[in-house]
C-alpha cells in the first residue's frame, strides 16, 4: 500500500499521545520525513495543518514551549509562502499557550498571554481560524495560576473578567465555565498575598450570583468551596474557613442555597488544620466538634465525609499546641488520648508515625515532668510498638519527652530503630527490613505481643 498523508498523521498522533519521553522528537522526525518525501516528488504525502498540530501537541505535553513556538512560526512562514495545506489555527495557538503554561519557566505566563493577544489581533483582522475560545483563555488563566509570580492571581482574575465581558458582549465561544473560576480561586488561595482569601471568597460569591441568575455552567462545586476554605486556612483565619464549611453542610442537608454542593473529607480536614495551627483558645474543643460532625454526616449517608487518619491526628495536634491555664491543658490532654483511642478502634483508619509523634508532643507540652507524663508516654510507647511504628521520628520525640533513664527503661537503652526489635518498627515506611527480627518486649513492663492497645492496669491514662 502507498503511504499517504493520513497514514503519516496517524503515526504522528500515536507518538504525540503515547506519553513516551521521546514522543515529541519521534513525532517531529516523522513530520520531517513527510517533508522530505514531498520535496522528492511524492505527491501522496504532504504535511498539513493536522500533521503540524499533532507535533505541537507532543511538544506541549512536555512543556517544551520554545520548540512549540518555533514550530508555530514555521507553520506561519509556510502559509505565508503559499502553502495552503499548512495554516495555523486555533488548535495550533492553544497548544503553544498550553506548552507555556506547562513549562513553568520564568515569564511563561506573560508569554502565554502575549500569544492570546496575538490571536485576538489576528481574529479582529479577519482570520476566523484563530478565533480564541474558552480553551484559549482558560489556558492563559492556568498559566498565571501555576506561575507563582507576584501578582499572578490578579492577572488570572483579569483574564477571567475579560472572558466574562466578551461573553456578555455576545461572544459565546469564550463563555467562562466552572473551571475558569476554580483556577482563579485556587490562584488566590495559593498566592499568599494580603487579602487573598477575601478575593477568593469574592470569586465564589460571583459564581453564585451568575449561577442563580441562570448561568448553569458556573455552578460552584466542592472544588470551588474547598479552595476558598484553603485560602482562609492559609491566612490563619479558621473562623471564616469554618463559615464556608457550614455553608457547604447546610447545602448538604438542604438548609442552604438551591444548588447541591456538599463537603467532603478534604473540606473538613482543611478547617481542622486551620484551627490546629491557629493556637486559638478552645481550638482543641473546636476540632473535636468538627470531627464529630464528620462522623455524623458519614453515619447519615454522606460517605464522602468519612474522617481519616489526618482528621484524627489533626485533632491531636490541636491539643498538643494548646496554650492556656492548667485546666485547659488538662482537657486538651484528655481529648488527645480519647481521639487516639478512637482512631485505633473506629475503622476509619489507623495511627501512623505522624500520629504517634504528635501524641508524644502532646504529652511533652501538656504535662509536667512527673509521673503523669511518664505513664502517658509509656502508654503511647507500648501502643506504638504493637502497631510496629517505632521509627526514627517517634524515637526522637520519645527522647525529648522523658529523661534518659526513663527512655532507657522503655527501650533497653537502644538509640535507633535499627537496633530495636524488628516487630516494633515493622510498619514504618522505609524501615530497613533485614535488621534483627528478634522480637522483644515493649519496655520492661509489658510485652508488645501481649499488649492489646487498650487500657492497661499497670498505669492510668490522664
Amino acid at each position: 500500500a502507498v503511504a499517504t498523508t493520513a497514514m503519516y498523521n496517524m503515526a504522528i498522533d500515536g507518538w504525540a499521545k503515547s506519553g513516551d519521553d521521546v514522543a515529541a522528537s519521534r513525532a517531529e522526525d516523522i513530520l520531517q520525513l513527510m517533508t522530505e518525501q514531498h520535496s522528492r516528488g511524492n505527491h501522496h504525502v504532504s504535511p498539513d495543518t493536522i500533521s503540524f498540530n499533532s507535533v505541537l501537541n507532543a511538544w506541549a505535553s512536555n512543556g517544551e514551549a520554545t520548540r512549540a513556538e518555533e514550530i508555530l512560526r514555521h507553520m506561519d512562514a509556510l502559509h505565508a509562502a503559499g502553502n495552503v495545506d499548512v495554516k495555523p489555527n486555533v488548535r495550533s495557538f492553544n497548544s503553544v499557550i498550553d506548552a507555556w503554561a506547562k513549562s513553568r519557566v520564568k515569564g511563561a505566563a506573560g508569554r502565554a498571554e502575549e500569544i492570546l493577544a496575538n490571536m485576538e489581533t489576528l481574529y479582529s483582522a479577519g482570520n476566523n481560524d484563530v478565533r480564541p475560545t474558552d480553551i484559549s483563555y482558560n489556558a492563559v488563566i492556568n498559566a498565571w495560576a501555576k506561575s507563582g509570580e507576584k501578582g499572578a492571581a490578579q492577572r488570572a482574575e483579569g483574564i477571567l473578567k475579560r472572558m466574562d465581558d466578551l461573553y456578555k458582549g455576545g461572544n459565546n465561544a469564550v463563555k467562562p465555565n466552572v473551571r475558569s473560576f476554580n483556577v482563579v480561586i485556587d490562584a488566590w488561595a495559593k498566592c499568599g498575598e494580603k487579602g487573598a482569601a477575601s478575593r477568593a471568597a469574592g470569586i465564589l460569591d460571583w459564581m453564585e450570583v451568575l449561577y442563580f441568575a441562570g448561568n448553569k455552567g458556573v455552578k460552584p462545586d466542592t472544588i470551588s468551596f474547598n479552595a476558598v476554605i484553603d485560602a482562609y486556612a492559609k491566612s490563619s483565619d479558621p473562623i471564616r474557613a469554618e463559615r464556608i464549611l457550614v455553608r457547604m453542610e447546610n447545602m448538604e442537608t438542604g438548609r442552604g442555597a438551591r444548588h447541591e454542593v456538599g463537603p467532603n473529607t478534604r473540606s473538613f480536614n482543611s478547617v481542622l488544620n486551620a484551627w490546629a495551627r491557629s493556637r486559638h483558645t478552645g481550638a482543641a474543643e473546636r476540632c473535636l466538634g468538627i470531627l464529630e460532625r464528620m462522623k455524623l454526616l458519614y453515619q447519615q449517608g454522606s460517605l464522602s465525609c468519612a474522617p481519616d487518619v489526618f482528621s484524627y491526628t489533626t485533632v491531636i495536634s490541636a491539643c498538643a499546641y494548646t496554650f492556656g491555664d492548667r485546666e485547659e491543658q488538662r482537657r486538651a490532654m484528655g481529648i488527645a488520648f480519647a481521639t487516639f483511642d478512637e482512631l485505633r478502634e473506629c475503622g476509619f483508619g489507623s495511627p501512623d508515625t505522624v500520629t504517634y509523634v504528635t501524641l508524644l508532643k502532646a504529652c511533652t507540652h501538656l504535662t509536667q515532668m512527673n509521673e503523669e507524663r511518664f505513664l502517658s508516654v509509656h502508654h503511647v510507647f507500648n501502643c506504638c510498638c504493637v502497631d510496629g511504628l517505632l521509627g526514627h521520628k517517634v524515637i526522637k520525640q520519645l527522647q525529648d519527652a522523658v529523661p534518659k533513664e526513663i527512655y532507657n527503661h522503655l527501650t533497653g537503652g537502644r538509640t535507633n530503630s535499627y537496633n530495636m526489635p524488628f516487630e516494633w518498627s515493622r510498619n514504618v515506611v522505609n524501615t530497613r527490613r533485614n535488621h534483627g527480627r528478634s522480637g522483644g518486649s515493649c519496655g520492661n513492663s509489658n510485652e508488645a505481643g501481649n499488649y492489646n492497645g487498650k487500657n492497661n492496669k499497670n498505669w492510668n491514662k490522664p
